[in-house]
């Protein structure tokens, strides 16, 4: 199951080009609209990572091969849009920047977990794997919750 995050990069995109243009937070303007079409590709994000769990989680034992592969392809794609919001975070410049890189730092390290337990998931024994997979769990739930804080 491959899912498109294009949405999320053209609504980064739009924040980026727009976001010093506003002085009034409550107006219609470019700058808020890109914000809420950030914040509409993240949800798009957040369910498309859901499907991706609800797609696996009942893999088998046998079935992990694939299993880690989905996972795999899933997580990538999250980092392709970590390093976007990464290298469009300003140092400190804006108000949210700070929160941001906060955020992402907390997603690298919860990638890094989550690196940690699909590994443990490629080797685990029949015996194991209901265990590896739970730890996949809730290492890609941790994943999933500080991209929603990165891209907020």
């Amino acid at each position: 199951m491959k899912t498109s995050l294009a949405p999320l990069t053209l609504a980064l995109g739009a924040l980026l080009a727009a976001s010093a243009c506003s002085k009034n937070p409550n107006s219609d303007s470019p700058a808020n609209q890109a914000i809420a079409a950030t914040k509409q590709a993240a949800l798009q994000v957040k369910a498309a990572t859901e499907d991706t769990w609800q797609h696996v989680k009942d893999f088998t034992w046998q079935q992990r091969a694939n299993f880690a592969d989905t996972m795999d392809r899933a997580d990538h794609e999250m980092d392709e849009k970590i390093a976007q919001m990464k290298a469009a975070t300003p140092d400190g410049m804006s108000p949210g920047a700070k929160e941001r890189q906060e955020a992402i730092r907390d997603y690298d390290e919860a990638r890094t977990n989550l690196d940690d337990s699909l590994e443990s998931l490629k080797n685990a024994t029949s015996d194991g794997w209901a265990a590896a997979k739970e730890r996949v769990d809730e290492a890609w739930k941790r994943v999933r919750a500080d991209y929603d804080k990165a891209a907020s």
